[in-house]
């Protein structure tokens, strides 16, 4: 019997996948595999790659995570490094393998992926990863609702795609593999990102969600779920099940339940903006072919990233973004703001930035937002702008906070020296 090949992407887990489900169906021998795309580690013009130290951190333990889930049922990981476009059609070659099983993606450049292996292999995708996948709402992705509210109203009411309970066992490749594989670093054990779920959403911190998730620092400012989310080892679908699970056993919490999906529903929306307008979220005048005025100033740049610019706020989120990885929800809507309105940088270069830096980069969800902010992007209001000093005054009025991460208290941090050249 011809083995087929279980293509993990952005799905780092063994339960609610439809992809894998449909794979195990087959009762063929699976080869389980992993590709760290090489494309990610090289050097851009403005310095720096796709994926820095704490994302690629994220990935090794999650990855650890599964192929110790896999290793339990008598199964592998095979990890590689290179570029998937070459990797998977040398192995199904290689193996003989009849198939090829993997979620959909939703950006351009995964897109291209799957549509250069499929020329080579025989490619079989699942959409997954969504509460509203392509498959379960009653609208084609090319027109989806262009703003947010209108797409939230359309699919709020619909029921979540269903969740996938994956068999316990899978059919094995005995073979051997014929390409060089991937040791990961070695790392201290890791959490389930279940059981983080599970803790938070029973949690006091839950509680007061609604509230506390505007705050820019604090115990309960963040679920802290986001990166399980963005590379797949937690289920956004099976968050959303818990979350009205919770409301069911307390009403009382229904504000905050309220406020995470619908938080989870704008990853939705991101996704389906995408597929409706693949690259041109990735063009300077975004969606909206709006002229403005975009420099590409590497000295301001800098300034905004190293934390050196006229305002101590933005100068405290980009040295806690620079040193940690993370930084709030409100903290990432002012700081892209703030680059793109007020220093008027080009505002792909602050995304790519943060492509590069944060712990939970989703591409969809990171330029899908960055237009939004830059005022080229699905805003109603695209000249909005903020008051910095009644931001400081609402959310930092002792300014702890700037203080906590102000130049003077952080002198150890590095520096970015970018050397921008055309």
């Amino acid at each position: 019997m011809k083995p087929i090949i279980y293509w993990f992407r952005n799905d780092l887990r063994l339960y609610d996948s439809i992809a894998l489900q449909k794979a195990s169906e087959t009762n063929q021998p699976i080869i389980f595999v992993y590709i760290i795309n090489s494309d990610w580690f090289k050097i851009s013009e403005l310095g720096f790659n796709r994926i820095g130290s704490f994302r690629l951190n994220q990935l090794y333990q999650s990855l650890h995570r599964l192929k110790s889930e896999l290793q339990s049922v008598s199964a592998n990981l095979h990890i590689f490094k290179g570029n998937p476009t070459a990797i998977i059609p040398e192995l199904a070659n290689k193996t003989d393998a009849s198939d090829v099983y993997a979620h959909h993606e939703y950006a351009p450049y995964e897109l291209e992926e799957e549509r250069i292996i499929n020329e080579n292999v025989n490619l079989q995708l699942y959409w997954g990863n969504m509460i509203y996948p392509p498959n379960h709402v009653p609208f084609s992705a090319d027109v989806s609702p262009y703003y947010y509210t209108k797409f939230m109203k359309k699919v709020i009411e619909l029921p979540p795609a269903p969740l996938i309970t994956n068999t316990k066992s899978f059919n094995t490749y005995q073979g051997v593999i014929p390409i060089e594989t991937l040791e990961l670093p070695l790392i201290k054990e890791t959490i389930s990102p279940v059981k983080l779920m599970t803790d938070y959403l029973q949690s006091d911190s839950f509680t007061n969600y609604h509230i506390s998730r505007e705050l820019f620092e604090g115990n309960h400012y963040s679920s802290f779920l986001s990166p399980y989310l963005a590379d797949g080892s937690l289920s956004a679908n099976l968050l959303y099940y818990e979350l009205n699970k919770r409301q069911k056993q307390n009403p009382d919490l229904e504000q905050s339940v309220e406020k995470m999906k619908l938080q989870l529903i704008w990853r939705d929306y991101y996704r389906f903006l995408f597929l409706r307008y693949d690259n041109k979220l990735f063009y300077r005048h975004g969606i909206r072919n709006k002229n403005r005025d975009r420099y590409d100033d590497s000295e301001a740049f800098n300034a905004w990233l190293n934390g050196k610019t006229d305002e101590p706020l933005i100068n405290a989120f980009m040295n806690e973004l620079r040193t940690t990885g993370f930084l709030s929800n409100r903290g990432r809507m002012l700081v892209s703001y703030y680059l793109s309105k007020v220093m008027q940088v080009n505002w792909l270069w602050g995304a790519e930035w943060f492509e590069h830096i944060l712990i939970d980069y989703e591409v969809c969800n990171n330029y899908g937002n960055w237009a939004y902010q830059a005022g080229v992007g699905t805003d109603s209001r695209f000249n909005r702008s903020f008051n910095l000093a009644k931001q400081v005054e609402k959310f930092d009025p002792n300014k702890r906070y700037i203080a906590k991460w102000s130049g003077d208290t952080k002198t150890k941090q590095n520096p970015v020296n970018l050397k921008i050249q055309f």
